[in-house]
């Protein structure tokens, strides 16, 4: 993959992670809170939010299900 793909692709899951934030804490949810719903621990929730983390689709599924938003409306 080209350095133009990787930053593409670094942004996406930054912005992903931005919005897993925002909307965790509008619902008052701690990441320890998150994590037990999708079963990860605290610090991966922390990483995914951080950009940190390739995550699958089914844990990127889950996370809105358990957020109560729909996955587009995250980008």
């Amino acid at each position: 993959m080209s350095s133009a793909g990787q930053t593409l692709f670094m942004k996406t899951k930054e912005k992903f992670g931005i919005a897993v934030r925002k909307r965790r804490k509008e619902l008052g949810l701690s990441q320890e809170d998150l994590g037990l719903r999708i079963g990860l621990d605290q610090g991966y929730v922390s990483r995914i939010e951080q950009g940190q983390m390739n995550i699958t689709l089914d844990t990127m599924e889950e996370i809105c299900k358990v957020l109560d938003v729909g996955v587009a409306e995250m980008f």
